[in-house]
């Protein structure tokens, strides 16, 4: 029996050993790389990308563009609720079983799902959920390693061969490192979100916020920069230029010392400056417009921001809120462009990723539902506008013909392939030939008695 067809026909609840999944992959090791965490000994696996809990410690918690960033998303992203959507009519609907991702643990709601997927994926290119029983847990991304299967093993490497698939996943928290054994879930179990794949890896997502390290950096540099500038000036930064007299080192170091107890720091800003024996101030910097931290700064954060596909007038950052940037028109469009380029195809994602782990209906698919994300909701004059127009196109097709009732979903689900067959093969009377249906062609009306002899 193959390996893929040995995974695969597991009952439901069984779960497989470390050493038996050994065996099964026949102790190929596959390695992942240099600075890459590896995953079970023995066992070919994609595992996640090394210094997760660094790019949570010195990116998220110390970055307040990039923590608003993923902030931003989390807050779209969790508003939106789960459905099923006919794939015939596009109708969506609820049913029993979308009961585990309304509550997928008794503390943890749809929302915590999308915004645990969408925070895990940002900073690590990667977000899970594990089916245990009846319940959906969270697990950190750095602990899962993605295991790798082939039936053409004899001549690839696993990971090399063209049909390595994915056959389970290992949890496995601090690695080799920690005091815990791997566990092993089979790939219906466990919901895998990565909405940016890894150029160089099959299975594994990447965070975006790779890309813009370097703008993290000098972000977090021109901001210590600042703190420094309150910290040992706060007022313009000059030298002082002494004497040649001035020559007794004691003296020197007094003097310094006493400089930098009165005039130095933000509590000592604005105080007069008293200089004597011939000491001349000279100015080297004088304020931040002079450094042009706002311009070189907010450069910055809006690279930021744009990499994180979230719009500048929506983040708030000095850069969106100039201009014309929060005129309704701009920032209606802001706000589409961050749902279409954003949000929509997330959603779809996690759909995709959570769709193993529920029982979906025949005909139909794991959809989301943003009637309640208003942050996505048309203006009321553009909602009107919309409605008039699917109101014209349902009397238009109806008078045409068309069963009233397929003519509704159609508009609304903005596919009219779902009118084919629905005609009632009544046609309006402008398709009629001449004197067809004339209300002429009947007996004739008889001819009033007038009464005459």
């Amino acid at each position: 029996m193959r390996l893929i067809e040995r995974i695969a026909r597991r009952p439901a609840e069984a779960r497989s050993g470390f050493d038996d999944l050994v065996a099964q992959f026949g102790g190929v090791n596959y390695l992942l790389g240099n600075n890459t965490q590896q995953g079970p000994p023995g066992v070919p696996s994609e595992s996640a990308p090394a210094g997760f809990q660094s790019m949570v410690q010195s990116v998220y918690a110390r970055n307040g563009i990039v923590a608003a960033c993923i902030a931003a998303r989390m807050a779209l992203i969790s508003e939106a609720r789960f459905k099923w959507r006919n794939l015939s009519d596009r109708r969506m609907f609820g049913s029993e079983a979308l009961a585990i991702l309304e509550r997928p643990t008794p503390n943890a709601t749809t929302g915590d799902v999308l915004a645990r997927f969408e925070q895990d994926a940002s900073l690590a290119g990667n977000g899970y959920r594990v089916r245990i029983g009846n319940q959906l847990h969270h697990v950190r991304p750095d602990w899962m390693h993605i295991i790798l299967g082939s039936n053409m093993a004899e001549s690839y490497e696993i990971a090399d061969a063209p049909d390595s698939t994915v056959v389970g996943y290992a949890y496995w928290p601090g690695g080799a490192a920690g005091k815990y054994d791997p566990l092993v879930f089979r790939p219906i179990d466990v919901a895998h979100y990565a909405p940016e794949p890894d150029p160089l890896f099959r299975f594994r997502g990447q965070s975006w916020i790779t890309q813009v390290l370097t703008e993290v950096d000098t972000d977090r540099q021109l901001t210590q920069h600042k703190a420094n500038f309150l910290e040992r000036g706060a007022t313009p930064s000059f030298a002082i230029r002494y004497p040649e007299t001035l020559k007794d080192r004691g003296q020197q170091e007094q003097i310094v010392d006493l400089f930098a107890e009165r005039h130095e720091g933000a509590a000592n800003a604005w105080k007069a400056l008293h200089l004597f024996g011939g000491a001349d101030p000279v100015t080297i910097g004088s304020n931040f417009r002079d450094l042009d931290f706002k311009s070189v700064q907010g450069a910055g954060e809006t690279r930021i921001a744009s990499r994180a596909r979230v719009p500048a007038s929506v983040l708030g950052i000095s850069e969106g809120l100039a201009g014309s940037a929060l005129n309704a028109g701009n920032f209606s469009q802001a706000r589409r462009q961050f749902g279409e380029q954003f949000a929509y195809p997330s959603w779809r994602l996690m759909c995709e990723a959570l769709a193993p782990l529920v029982a979906v209906p025949a005909g139909a698919e794991l959809w989301y539902d943003t009637t309640d994300v208003a942050f996505l909701h048309e203006d009321a004059k553009d909602a009107a506008e919309v409605v008039s127009t699917q109101a014209t196109a349902i009397r238009t097709l109806t008078d045409g013909g068309y069963d009233p009732d397929a003519v509704v979903t159609a508009v609304t689900g903005g596919d009219l392939s779902t009118l084919l067959s629905q005609h009632s093969g009544l046609v309006p009377v402008q398709l009629q030939q001449p004197g067809i249906g004339n209300m002429n062609d009947g007996p004739s009306a008889p001819t009033p008695d007038t009464g005459a002899a």
